[in-house]
């Protein structure tokens, strides 16, 4: 909720904002930050209309909330309103003020200084207050902002949206919150006006002393005119004026008495209404646009002055009054529009070339400026000035006064006539009107078609320079005339305007521009000395003027690649280097000009200074006749090379790398141009020396034996004269190495592979032919038997671990009449007993033999038992189930049997058991000899399960047939319980015995068909220890 306490009424005096005389008019752009949300009451408030609604809600009767228009999630408040000038309007100065209530404990009550704004669609700006009002009064706490933002509306023009936000404000009952841009204007087709904006703060209060309950602002700095209507405006900018609340007022005194100020949206008595208007309508470009605002004020009233009840003619002073008598009004500011009386001067300037047809350089120009008061006053003191346009050059004694007061040629010299020519700044002053003197200008009266009007007129000679033309090659001008008036005593100036307006019916300029002819100008092009070559200099320039005062004003903007730019007139980059390469363009201003002269764009090119290096591999004097030459120039892209070969044209070559084969030995003097594709190319001149090429080739023996082997080399060689040879065989062989071509009988002491090499060499140079012999070793032969129990049948496995460098062919004799000729051969002796084994190897290349080994009893062949046996009887059931079992096998004598479903096992060969699960069996005996041999054996036997047998159905028809209803099984029943229930488990029958049945009755009387449940429980000859339990379901049916 919102804090109150007391405090003073008059918290900042008002005071002049801005203040100017001038033609035109102050709008307010106006809205609301917070306001009610939802609900009938809320929308019947704030849509019900000033005067004629009926609306008996405000603010303290809603909690108020953040309005937010702009769909912007990093906004929490944002509305709008728009500016819409007439045309010729120009903005003078706009104000921003904000306020609302608030307390220390409102979200973001620290950044109540800063508020957001943009234009139409653009981005927002945050702006930071220039003022700042906390204020604690009766009943309220709330503080109030203001920022002159006049650069942000100027640049946005005369027609344009903004939208303020996250303005700070309180959200609760009795809460407001609102911000008005103040915007004062300018317009030439207006009234001048005296125009005035006042702010401060004043707390107008019903609640506290009656000194509270008004404020007056004197306002002053005016005269009105002598004659003739008076029309004024009055604004106001205020908070907490509630609709249903009344006695508010606002009265204004410029006669001697205060009146009240009313329109047809405000009643005198409750004028702060909670509505933003203007002349007596609500303005119509707010969003959201609320008829009631419930808490904000932004009025401009235009009283009826037709009587002159409010203002009078020749009036300079007046006072605004805001008063209460029934509620707090919190004013922050006040703005004034009043006509006043003043001179309104203007300068035509015209302008006649001399020479007649096309506008050339170096034409003789006159001007003409219309002087004239089409104002309401006399403008005393009145005098012209214009400054030379920077193209032209003014001609001494030209001077002169055509029409009008004082009439006549003038010196260009000061204090010797109303005219003068200062040749520093270039400027024509002429002092007008009548009495005007040599000292101060004269009286120039005002009349609404300016027949009091004064011509001066003096000539230039356009310059004969192209460049300055060329940047700007229309000719205009600006005349100003300043005069004060004579019963208001304001200064007032023209503003350059001329008495000339354009179809929009602004004022123009000058009404003949003149149109310079350059077409007879060199282009703008920049100069350069390129291409070049790196470390050379670069000059780019442009050409020159012929006036050295164009010369002075010239401005120069170069720019180029990575990031170059100067502002010199000619640009010397010294060294170059190929960063330098690129567009250069220069942009040309002039001082007073606000043309730019762009000149075509330079391609500037500095190439990299190429650097040629040629040279061979160091291998190159080994290669022979045909050389591959190396290239390590840099910064070139075609190459030029010459071999140096006396006499021969065709020893040239373009590529990068050559390869080239000289005719025969020698040294040569070898030429490559390197070049960058420009003249930046480079020639490097080197010597090479070839040889005869080096040619050696070799053969010899293969393979033989390392028995009494012995292997000749042969060797082909050509080459240099100095040349040398030699053989390198291995250390193993004899001899090992030989310098001669062809060497016979070497031998090898082991076998092996070994290498051979040879050798050809001169100076630094050699070659090698590589190649191998194979010595082949002398085979051997061996074998082993995987031991393992050998029981007949039995599966015997030999390895072959004999060795031959060449495939050899193998015999077995496995000592029972069986062979084989595999390698690594199994066998299967079939009868009990000992084997030798033997195996013969043969090899039919390298070292050529025949090998035989025998091993005598290799293999033991042991007899096997045989597994048998019987189980008597082999059916029996689980109530009798004893059985035996009889062994039958041959040659064992160690016994295991598993039965009985695994569940039991025993080593005795005879023995007796009793089966204890049911069903299937299928009983296993292992037997074994002494040698540890053995055989295996299955029998089976079933074993019947218990069984007892249930019917499902009865029918008790006493038929004889299915009459009763009871369960049957073959095997011995121990304990029986048989029990019989209905659908509503009442018991029907039981029995005890196993054998009674049930007939369908209880208690002698027939029961219903249906279905019944039994129960039987039992122990039996299966289980005689284990009570076992049967559910069921019988149906009954006669």
């Amino acid at each position: 909720m919102c804090v109150f306490s007391l405090n003073s009424q008059l918290v900042e005096p008002f005071d002049i904002r801005y203040q100017t005389q001038q033609k035109g008019g102050i709008v307010f752009l106006s809205n609301v930050s917070v306001s009610c949300n939802s609900g009938s009451n809320c929308y019947g408030a704030t849509s019900s209309f000033p005067v004629s609604g009926n609306t008996q809600y405000g603010n303290n009767d809603f909690i108020m909330n953040y309005v937010d228009i702009d769909s912007d999630p990093s906004t929490y408040m944002s509305t709008s309103d728009s500016l819409n000038l007439q045309t010729c309007s120009e903005i003078l100065w706009a104000g921003l003020y904000w306020g609302s209530r608030i307390e220390s404990s409102t979200p973001n009550f620290f950044l109540r200084n800063q508020i957001k704004i943009k234009s139409g669609s653009g981005s927002y700006q945050t702006l930071s207050a220039d003022e700042m009002i906390d204020f604690t009064g009766p009943y309220t706490t709330s503080y109030y902002g203001f920022k002159n933002i006049t650069n942000i509306v100027q640049s946005n023009g005369i027609n344009s949206r903004y939208t303020l936000a996250d303005m700070v404000s309180e959200n609760d009952y009795n809460c407001w919150g609102g911000w008005t841009i103040v915007v004062v204007y300018k317009n030439v087709s207006e009234a001048m006006r005296n125009l005035t904006v006042f702010d401060g703060f004043a707390n107008i209060s019903d609640f506290g002393s009656v000194s509270y309950q008004s404020v007056d602002i004197p306002i002053s700095g005016f005269v009105t005119p002598p004659s003739g209507p008076i029309n004024f405006e009055l604004g106001v900018v205020a908070y907490d004026g509630d609709r249903q609340s009344t006695g508010d007022q606002m009265k204004f005194n410029g006669t001697g008495s205060f009146l009240n100020v009313q329109d047809q949206l405000h009643n005198p008595t409750n004028l702060f209404n909670s509505t933003i208007s203007n002349n007596g309508m609500l303005t119509p470009f707010r969003i959201p646009s609320y008829n009631n605002t419930l808490g904000q004020d932004a009025n401009i009233f235009l009283p009826d002055n037709t009587s002159f009840a409010y203002l009078p003619n020749n009036a300079t002073s007046a006072a605004i009054r805001i008063s209460t008598g029934g509620e707090s009004i919190l004013a922050q500011v006040v703005t004034s529009v009043i006509d006043v009386y003043g001179p309104d001067l203007r300068a035509t300037v015209y302008i006649d070339d001399l020479n007649g047809g096309i506008v050339n350089p170096g034409d003789t120009l006159e001007y003409m400026i219309v002087g004239k008061n089409i104002g309401s006053d006399l403008s005393v003191n009145t005098f012209i000035s214009d400054t030379l346009d920077i193209r032209t050059d003014y001609i001494p004694g030209s001077l002169k006064i055509s029409s009008g007061p004082n009439s006549g040629s003038k010196t260009d010299q000061i204090n010797d006539d109303q005219g003068e020519y200062d040749p520093l700044t270039k400027a024509i002053t002429v002092r007008v009107g009548t009495g005007a003197n040599v000292i101060s200008g004269g009286g120039m009266m005002n009349d609404i078609i300016g027949s009091d009007s004064t011509v001066v007129k003096y000539k230039v000679v356009l310059v004969d320079d192209c460049l300055i033309l060329q940047c700007d090659s229309i000719l205009d001008d600006e005349a100003y005339i300043y005069g004060t008036g004579n019963i208001s005593g304001n200064q007032s100036n023209n503003g350059g305007l001329s008495d000339l307006y354009d179809i929009n019916g602004c004022p123009i300029s000058s009404p003949t521009p003149m149109f310079v002819s350059t077409g007879s100008c060199p282009n703008v092009l920049i100069s350069n000395n390129g291409p070049l070559c790196e470390g050379d200099s670069l000059i780019l320039s442009v050409p020159s003027m012929n006036n050295p005062a164009a010369n002075s004003i010239a401005n120069y903007q170069w720019s180029g690649p990575n990031g170059f730019s100067s502002t010199q007139s000619q640009v010397l980059i010294n060294p170059a280097t190929p960063i330098n390469s690129g567009v250069y363009e220069l942009q040309m201003t002039f001082v007073g000009l606000s043309c730019i002269l762009s000149f075509d764009s330079a391609t500037v090119f500095v190439d990299e200074q190429a650097l040629a290096s040629g040279f061979l591999p160091p291998s190159a004097s080994c290669d022979g006749l045909s050389v591959q030459f190396n290239n390590a120039s840099v910064s070139a892209n075609t190459y030029y090379w010459d071999f140096g070969v006396p006499n021969i044209s065709a020893d040239t070559s373009v590529l990068f790398e050559p390869v080239y084969t000289y005719p025969q030995a020698g040294t040569y003097s070898v030429i490559l141009i390197a070049n960058p594709s420009s003249a930046c190319s480079d020639t490097s001149i080197f010597d090479v020396t070839v040889n005869e090429d080096l040619l050696i080739s070799i053969n010899h023996s293969d393979s033989l034996c390392v028995v009494d082997n012995s292997f000749d080399f042969y060797a082909n060689a050509s080459g240099p004269v100095n040349a040398s040879y030699e053989w390198v065989f291995s250390a193993n062989a004899n001899p090992s190495s030989s310098s001669d071509l062809n060497v016979l009988g070497v031998q090898f002491d082991t076998s092996g592979v070994f290498p051979i090499q040879f050798i050809g060499s001169y100076d630094n140079c050699s070659d090698t032919v590589f190649s191998s012999v194979f010595v082949y070793a002398e085979p051997q032969i061996d074998f082993a038997y995987v031991h393992a129990l050998q029981c007949a049948p039995s599966t015997a496995s030999f390895i072959n671990m004999s060795q031959s460098d060449t495939p050899p062919t193998y015999y077995w004799d496995f000592g029972d009449g069986g062979s084989s000729s595999a390698e690594h051969p199994s066998y299967l002796y079939n009868n009990v007993g000992n084997y030798s084994v033997g195996l013969t190897m043969i090899t039919h290349e390298g070292c050529i033999d025949t090998l035989y080994l025998m091993k005598q009893d290799l293999v033991s062949v042991y007899p096997s038992p045989e597994a048998g046996f019987m189980v008597t009887p082999s059916q029996i059931d689980i109530c009798d189930s004893e059985v035996e079992f009889i062994d039958q096998s041959f040659g064992a004598s160690e016994y295991f049997y598993v039965f009985d479903h695994y569940s039991f096992s025993s080593t005795q060969a005879n023995f007796s058991h009793e089966y204890t699960i049911s069903g299937s069996d299928y009983p296993i005996q292992v037997v074994a000899n002494s040698y540890g041999c053995k055989d295996s054996i299955r029998a089976q036997v079933f074993v019947e399960p218990f069984s007892l047998y249930v019917p499902n159905t009865f029918v008790p028809d006493n038929d004889g047939v299915n009459d009763v209803f009871y369960s049957v099984t073959d095997f011995e029943i121990t304990e029986w319980e048989f029990s019989i229930y209905n659908r509503w488990g009442s018991l029907v029958f039981t029995s005890l015995e196993y054998g009674e049945y049930w007939d369908g009755t209880y208690n002698g009387v027939i029961c219903p068909d249906g279905t019944y449940a039994y129960q039987i429980k039992y122990k039996s000859c299966a289980n005689p220890n284990a009570t076992k339990q049967i559910n069921g379901h019988v149906n009954l049916l006669r």
